[in-house]
């Protein structure tokens, strides 16, 4: 009778292993007395925020605006940007003459510690309008702190609280004469100065999905006259593959000027937006490639007060296309 039931048994054991219907490792799972409780499933939003090489690895912010900054001790972020825009006479009414921009930039961030950084842009640019040539220099450094790198907030990645300092001088003009003749001035008061304090965050919504915010106060000696802006900006950040990242930007000035800027009367107060598509691509070696379209309402004013000489150009909507190189180590 036993050896017949050890018989049934093993017949029993071999023809459900057979089947698939239970394997020893399902049966564990099976009867496990303690099975994964729904408190144990962390819902990607609000997972922890990934730090060092994992944050924004595919993804290079070394924009106007930066919302992110590299996060592991030493590591470098390098950027080349060229830009540009023509514009034919006939597209800008009363304006008989074309119009184009150029500019090189050469941007740059790197990490002291996880949360301490340094960044700068340093930007050269030529604006012609067939009789007139200007040059134009940007030079901008910024230190970032990182407060909350130590506390994980669910669903934030990064954030910043950064100090900077921006320099704008217009010191070149060339005068283009109707007989051929070419007149160069070196120009030395047509400048201004920004320092600023901002604040942002980088909010991860869904695992290929982000948005990021800044707010930032600023102070401007244009010339003998000041100016004190507040620009708040927010961009929603795609990653469709982990090496391609789609963005969208919009930014919004509130700029309060003095009665009399540089001699002419403006506007005391003005609104200026502006609104950006950017695409980005990173390799496998570190060193990427992106694209960008840029519109604004108003011709560099905020970005650039030393432009705001004359109400025309505040009121002169702009655009660019700019494509560059990216590169990390």
């Amino acid at each position: 009778m036993t050896m017949a039931l050890g018989v049934v048994t093993c017949a029993w054991s071999r023809t459900t292993y057979a089947a698939g219907s239970a394997t020893p490792a399902a049966l564990r799972r099976a009867l496990d007395p303690k099975p994964a409780q729904p408190a144990d499933v962390v819902d990607p939003a609000n997972a922890p925020a990934p730090t060092g090489r994992a944050r924004g690895a595919s993804f290079l912010d070394l924009g106007t605006i930066r919302y992110l900054s590299p996060a592991t001790p030493r590591e470098f972020w390098l950027g080349l940007d060229f830009g540009g825009v023509y514009v034919p006479d006939n597209l800008i009414a009363n304006f008989a003459r074309d119009i184009w921009t150029m500019r090189l930039t050469f941007p740059w961030a790197v990490a002291l510690t996880p949360w301490l950084s340094v960044g700068g842009r340093h930007e050269l640019a030529w604006y012609d309008a067939e009789n007139v040539r200007a040059q134009y220099s940007n030079q901008e450094v910024s230190i970032a702190l990182s407060p909350t790198t130590w506390r994980t907030l669910p669903g934030v990645t990064q954030d910043r609280l950064e100090f900077g300092f921006e320099a704008h001088d217009m010191f070149r003009t060339t005068l283009f004469g109707d007989n051929g003749l070419r007149q160069v001035l070196h120009l030395g008061g047509i400048f201004d100065r920004v320092i600023y304090i901002g604040y942002g965050m980088s909010h991860r919504v869904r695992p290929k999905l982000s948005i990021d915010w800044n707010t930032q106060g600023r102070f401007v000696w244009l010339f003998i006259n000041t100016q004190k802006q507040l620009r708040t900006s927010a961009r929603l950040r795609w990653n469709p593959r982990p090496a391609h990242t789609v963005s969208i930007e919009s930014v919004g000035f509130l700029i309060f000027r003095e009665k009399v800027q540089a001699g002419n009367l403006l506007p005391r107060a003005g609104i200026i937006g502006q609104f950006a598509a950017q695409y980005d691509w990173m390799s496998k070696r570190k060193v990427g490639l992106f694209a960008r379209a840029w519109f604004s309402t108003s011709f560099l004013s905020g970005t650039s007060p030393v432009f705001e000489i004359r109400e025309e150009a505040i009121n002169q909507p702009y655009g660019e296309l700019s494509m560059g190189l990216r590169a990390r180590w």
